[in-house]
């Protein structure tokens, strides 16, 4: 129950700020587009996956391993190699952060070639430094999440979103006066390096407050421990557990890179100009996939808090445990990631006028058809995050970066044949996409049921989530048929509805058990009120 109740108590603490992070970042991205345009945000998306593609390289494994490895030393009482590891970490990442940030910024025309934009070159340079900044944070955020700590990763990520709130859009629109729209992208860029560096800032004083709480007594009892391993010893350990998880981690992100090139170059070969092209793809990155991106955050909260919990259990040999946690996740990631995708999918072109008004009529149709199949992907990613934590707790990081290699070979293929037809343009990348990750999640399924050995609740993980989304997405199209046009005002009270009405069916249906709401935070409270009000017995 302890872990349980750490699991879901990180995992609610991580989604909260990573929701509020996501909101913020959407609606930096509305005065940006609003303030650039398409084509400005084309440039500001040529740049960023590339950036993406380098932080996954130089964060996604180690900070993993990190937080593995100081669970497991944790849980043997071996505090001095919890300091260790987080030292060796640090050495590693600075290295590897220092590495990328000067590569960039040496080669950042080239890069800028790349892309077949040679303006988006001063965005290169503006975003280098992250890196850097960015890679030494993340040895911090694996140490602390370690020890079941998730506290500060959660609010060094609304620091990261704050800042490029307060300082991207001013330097931006800086950027306009200064040189137009590649400047403004750049400058925009910058803002995003500024927020790193004060989120950075924040995790150190983070760490050192976690120090100073630490009791003398504690101190005493570390002192007679066994001596902590050698830098040598704990970055090969690093190393091969983060090596798989940084391959698996790179793939969606590598994919993005070559999406940010191709996909322009196949709109071209299906008859659209270099403008028509770079428009396409900003709506479809800068705005579509933005909005894709706020649930996803939930599910990739359900990950980092499934593996130092699962591995915590299964160094101490609590099969049951294991299995629970691991039911728990797969449920999780079903209660997220169903009403999400249909919820968005049914709304999409509302959304879209809602939160993008300026847009031209033709492009807020272009974006919500772009969103409706796009948000069919959330569902698979959810549940690809879940199995990814859930075999990473167990040791098999290597299956998800096989399942991953193997969803995106499915997507880089259909991306180069579906785009190039003139009839399904830029509609292939979410098609792709669709492909890529209910590969990837089926399977990590097979993978999961096999090795981990757990007796599988289709009922609770599927079934009971599909139904209360299912009464959400009637209720959805009642209200549409019922109001016809939509204005702002009653789309947003069509989906504050929506919530209320899966909120109150998946309690109805027990999607969550009792159990669940004793580990969630305020759980009891609401449990409370819902016996009440007879919506729960």
């Amino acid at each position: 129950m302890e872990k349980k109740t750490t699991l879901v108590g990180g995992v609610a603490v991580l989604g909260i700020a990573g929701l509020i992070s996501k909101v913020i970042g959407m609606f930096f991205r509305i005065p940006l587009t609003n303030l650039i345009g398409s084509g400005g945000l084309g440039l500001y998306q040529a740049v960023y996956p590339t950036y993406s593609l380098l932080l996954t390289i130089s964060t996604a494994g180690i900070p993993v391993a990190i937080s593995r490895l100081v669970s497991e030393s944790i849980t043997m009482g071996r505090r001095k190699n919890a300091q260790a590891i987080l030292r060796t970490a640090l050495l590693l990442l600075t290295g590897i952060g220092l590495f990328f940030t000067l590569l960039v910024l040496a080669f950042s025309h080239q890069l800028a070639a790349r892309m077949g934009d040679a303006e988006a070159t001063a965005g290169f340079m503006a975003i280098a430094p992250a890196v850097l900044l960015v890679t030494a944070m993340s040895a911090f955020r694996g140490y602390l999440q370690g020890h079941g700590n998730m506290r500060p990763t959660a609010i060094s990520q609304l620091i990261e979103q704050a800042a490029k709130v307060a300082l991207s859009l001013p330097l931006s629109v800086l950027g306009l006066q200064r040189g137009g729209v590649a400047l403004a992208a750049a400058g925009a860029l910058f803002g995003i390096t500024l927020g790193e560096g004060l989120a950075l800032l924040f995790m150190i004083a983070a760490y050192a407050f976690n120090r100073r709480r630490v009791s003398p007594s504690t101190l005493q009892d570390a002192s007679g421990e066994q001596a902590a391993e050698s830098f040598g010893a704990l970055a090969k350990k690093l190393v091969r557990i983060a090596i798989p998880i940084t391959i698996g981690s790179s793939i969606v992100p590598l994919a993005s890179y070559i999406d940010s090139a191709m996909i322009r170059l196949r709109l071209m070969r299906a008859g659209f100009s270099v403008e028509e092209a770079r428009s396409l793809y900003g709506l479809l990155s800068g705005s579509a996939l933005s909005l894709i991106n706020v649930p996803t955050v939930l599910a990739t909260a359900v990950c980092i808090g499934l593996v130092p919990a699962i591995s915590a259990a299964r160094i101490q040999r609590r099969t049951e445990e294991v299995h629970d946690l691991s039911r728990l996740g797969l449920r999780l990631g079903s209660l997220i990631g169903l009403p999400c995708g249909v919820g968005m999918s049914m709304l999409s072109v509302e959304i879209i006028r809602l939160l993008y008004p300026r847009l031209p009529e033709n492009e807020i149709i272009i974006t919500g058809s772009i969103l409706s199949l796009s948000a069919l992907t959330i569902f698979f990613f959810t549940q690809v995050q879940a199995t990814t934590g859930i075999l990473q707790g167990v040791g098999l990081q290597r299956i998800p970066m096989a399942s991953l290699v193997a969803g995106v070979a499915c997507k880089i293929l259909l991306n180069y044949t579906l785009i190039a037809i003139p009839s399904i343009n830029i509609y292939g990348a979410p098609l792709a996409s669709i492909t890529c990750y209910a590969v990837s999640m089926i399977v990590n399924f097979l993978w999961v049921v096999k090795k981990v050995g757990m007796r599988m609740d289709w009922k609770g993980i599927i079934l009971r989530p599909a139904a209360a989304t299912l009464g959400m997405a009637v209720f959805v199209e009642a209200a549409r048929l019922l109001l016809g046009t939509m204005s702002r005002f009653a789309v947003v009270i069509v989906i504050a509805g929506a919530a209320v009405v899966y909120v109150v069916l998946v309690f109805t249906l027990g999607a969550l058990k009792r159990e669940d709401m004793e580990m969630i935070p305020g759980g009891k409270k609401i449990e409370r009120l819902l016996i009440r009000l007879r919506l729960w017995k």
